[in-house]
């Protein structure tokens, strides 16, 4: 289902969905930035805030049917929250512009936290295909060429 205004977020909400990441949803990009602001940088441009905003989002809402989270790769139980657990699948450092973007992380135990970022061994894991697709969307998506 396509989303392209707030209206219509706002239902899927209301219905219990979230479709900034549930499966079956297109949120165009337009609207992604603006929720994107919306949620983490409700007061202005403090990045400290709005990257405790953003780990915090994703540890409670990507996997939020499930009784606890854990670790996308190794289904380790993540029993409370810590921003080590959120992992950029591209880094923040490399690309700012999508540091906010909640297609752009994973929830891993700290061991698998370090290999994603390790960008020989983590063609080894098990997310790196799921992965390698989020890459090219949001590649396109910021129009990005590296």
């Amino acid at each position: 289902m396509e989303i392209s205004n707030l209206k219509d977020y706002n239902i899927e909400l209301s219905k219990g969905f979230q479709p900034l990441i549930d499966f079956g949803y297109e949120v165009e990009f337009s609207l992604r930035l603006i929720l994107q602001t919306e949620l983490f940088f409700p007061t202005g441009h403090n990045v400290v805030k709005a990257n405790d905003r953003f780990y915090h989002w994703v540890f409670k809402n990507k996997q939020r049917l499930a009784i606890d989270n854990y670790c996308e790769e190794c289904c380790v139980p993540i029993y409370e929250y810590h921003s080590g657990y959120i992992s950029h699948i591209l880094p923040r450092g490399g690309f700012p512009e999508m540091a906010h973007d909640v297609r752009n992380a994973n929830i891993l135990c700290r061991h698998h936290h370090t290999q994603w970022e390790n960008w020989k061994r983590c063609k080894d894991m098990k997310i790196y295909p799921a992965n390698e697709i989020i890459i090219k969307e949001l590649k396109f998506d910021y129009h990005v060429r590296k």
